[in-house]
């Protein structure tokens, strides 16, 4: 890890667990280019500090953060067999809430940071780099220290039903509430030929020139939505799909493959949107292996 205009690679990682909330187990990190997102990595919390790891490995952690004991906001990084303290005393200090101050900017001594959150996403960029850094995906809160009731009392929660995943989804989507909306996504989305999400402006694809079906990550396909809901701003997009009457929002049960869109299987739940002919947007629920319903294919045209 090099250092680039100021700030390390580093510093940079640690500086995110600034925005770590300390009631969430996880959180993802989507490193954008210019050309498009690049790396996502994943925190998750342990009892020594946090453990770093690709988005595609979960086993092995690419990285380990820990406190310094003694030193509050002083923090050990290690990748491999290098380690390095960082200091984030002076960034902790400047730093306010993003939830309460959306667009901030702070000066360090490495150059200034610019804090931007919209909703649950939060963008950050580091003066003299050309990366964005996103983050998303902040996991649930930990569970509960263990009942004193027996084991067996404890009934496991239902998932729901295929048409319930799809209502709680839209409820979600339509509010711009990405972190509860990306939930109902897949590992793996087929986004099909057409939608929005193949514009490059969106960072999911690194060119225009798309000629077909795309098939990607859910973090990719979450840092796009986040991408396009700053682009087109919180409340215009709440008021537009607020604006689609109910009429135009159906959820069916597939009776054949391929139908209303490609990939679609029969049984499959499909919620179809479509507030104006010709253009809309269709999400394809199916069920994973425990069961849960899961986005898997989606066109968004509109």
């Amino acid at each position: 890890m090099t250092a680039v205009a100021g700030f390390s690679e580093y510093f940079v990682t640690v500086f995110c667990l600034l925005l770590f909330p300390a009631d969430a187990k996880e959180m993802l990190l989507t490193i954008a280019h210019d050309n498009g997102p690049g790396e996502t990595i994943r925190f998750v919390r342990t009892e020594k500090g946090c453990d770093v790891f690709s988005y595609h490995d979960e086993k092995r952690p690419i990285a380990t953060i820990s406190p310094v004991k003694g030193k509050p906001n002083v923090h050990l990084m290690t990748v491999q067999d290098k380690s390095r303290q960082e200091d984030l005393s002076k960034a902790a200090g400047l730093l306010k809430p993003p939830s309460k101050h959306p667009d901030q900017k702070i000066r360090l001594a490495q150059g200034a940071v610019r804090i931007q959150a919209r909703g649950d996403v939060i963008f950050l960029n580091f003066q003299g780099q050309k990366k964005t850094y996103v983050i998303h995906g902040l996991g649930q809160k930990p569970a509960p220290a263990a009942a004193t009731k027996p084991a067996e009392a404890v009934k496991p929660k239902a998932q729901p039903s295929g048409r319930g995943a799809a209502r709680t989804f839209w409820d979600a989507f339509a509010k711009g509430d990405l972190k509860a909306a990306g939930r109902f996504y897949a590992d793996e989305v087929t986004i099909i030929y057409h939608s929005h999400m193949h514009r490059k402006q969106y960072g999911v694809t690194t060119t225009d020139n798309v000629t077909g079906d795309l098939t990607v990550n859910r973090a990719r396909l979450m840092a796009g939505y986040a991408a396009m809901l700053k682009k087109v701003g919180k409340e215009k997009w709440v008021k537009a799909y607020a604006a689609i009457v109910a009429s135009k929002i159906t959820i069916t049960t597939a009776a054949k493959a391929d139908q209303p869109i490609r990939g679609v299987r029969k049984g499959d739940v499909v919620l179809n949107v479509a507030p104006v002919p010709d253009e809309g947007l269709t999400f394809v629920f199916r069920p994973d292996k425990q069961g849960r319903y899961r986005i898997v294919v989606e066109k968004n045209d509109y």
